[in-house]
């Protein structure tokens, strides 16, 4: 059994490998810690992890990015084929890649676009292969402890090795319902303290379960998505930058995802496309 769950999220590990169409490239760890030995955060000490938490915007909680924007804020208006999405930004948390969404929305680049790769129950995809960033090439990541990559939030694709942003980003749209569980998730990194290099060369990056607090498992479990993607709390500190969050539109998202595909993820309709990105202020 713990085989089968282990394999069962491999295939979203691999699946976040594929987010740019290209193949993963992992760091390896070659120490080994007896399982024995794992820490695991408990509801006594979450609290006081949380609390030492180093944030570039202290308003800015674990949690608060599935808050609506306040008045004022400057959101993303997506429209799409499908419908609109809105999206709020944290430019505290992640400002150069804030920053490059915006100006290549503002210019255009994202006007057109199809959503070129789409997996149902885990994302939906978009952006310019072939084009760069604002900064004329891959800029850094910018991982936060206080964004994860729950349902609905935005996040940068990658080619699966770090500093490696560009165009493309792309959508959670993991559901609850087929979020594998916290024991399922715990048995994978049990194997990878068993045998850190190998276990990584298997699967890859993981969930730290030592860095894993109560309220990230009760964020996942109520709302879904996928931690396997938060750089923040993964075994080999990879994983996607999140910048934004969903606060409309969800629906708009699950219809996308639910579009008919080729064996490359690709929607066989050319009807699942970004008409615009209009970057405005949240009137309320």
């Amino acid at each position: 059994m713990k085989r089968q769950w282990i394999a069962m999220m491999s295939i979203a590990v691999l699946s976040a490998a594929m987010l740019s169409g290209c193949g993963a490239e992992v760091s390896s760890q070659s120490s080994e810690t007896p399982a024995s030995q794992v820490s695991i955060p408990d509801a006594e000490t979450a609290s006081a992890v949380e609390s030492t938490a180093d944030t570039a915007d202290a308003s800015l909680q674990l949690g608060d990015q599935l808050k609506k924007p306040k008045k004022g804020e400057e959101i993303a208006v997506i429209e799409t084929t499908q419908g609109t999405i809105k999206l709020r930004l944290f430019p505290q948390e992640a400002p150069k890649t804030v920053e490059n969404f915006k100006t290549l929305a503002k210019d255009g680049v994202y006007d057109g676009l199809p959503f070129h790769r789409i997996i149902d129950n885990f994302m939906i995809q978009t952006g310019q292969s072939s084009s760069t960033s604002i900064y004329g090439g891959n800029f850094e990541d910018e991982f936060s402890e206080n964004l994860l990559n729950l349902r609905g939030a935005v996040s940068m694709a990658n080619v699966g090795a770090a500093d490696t942003n560009g165009t493309q980003f792309f959508i959670n749209q993991t559901p609850a319902d087929h979020f594998p569980g916290w024991d399922n998730i715990l048995n994978g990194y049990r194997a990878y303290m068993q045998n850190p290099e190998g276990f990584t060369q298997v699967y890859g990056t993981w969930p730290d379960m030592s860095k894993v607090t109560m309220e990230i498992r009760e964020l996942y479990e109520k709302y879904g998505g996928n931690p396997s993607l938060d750089g923040a709390y993964t075994t080999t500190g990879l994983g996607h930058t999140v910048f934004g969050q969903v606060f409309e539109g969800m629906d708009v998202v699950d219809r996308i995802a639910k579009a008919k595909v080729d064996e490359n993820q690709k929607p066989v309709s050319d009807d699942y496309k970004i008409k615009t990105i209009t970057i405005t202020t949240y009137e309320g």
